[in-house]
């Protein structure tokens, strides 16, 4: 998922208007899918749709706006 995040994000040449939402359902997808991996299937798909939900967002934010910030500031001496 890393590597494909920049390309999804910038909707893969069309701009962000497509990216940011396939950025989001390809996030969703995978959280849905992890969590229901890690408890081996025990809880059923739909009560694990809030929790990748959540974290889809997120994370959709997190890397969106953490692409867009400046890096940290040289301190001069």
């Amino acid at each position: 998922m890393i590597g494909i995040q920049g390309p999804l994000r910038d909707g893969f040449g069309l701009g962000p208007w497509l990216g940011v939402p396939l950025l989001f359902l390809a996030e969703v997808g995978l959280w849905w899918w992890t969590q229901h991996l890690l408890l081996t299937a025990r809880v059923p798909w739909p009560p694990l749709l809030p929790g990748a939900l959540l974290t889809g967002v997120a994370l959709g934010v997190l890397t969106t706006t953490a692409s867009r910030s400046p890096g940290p500031q040289p301190q001069r001496l």
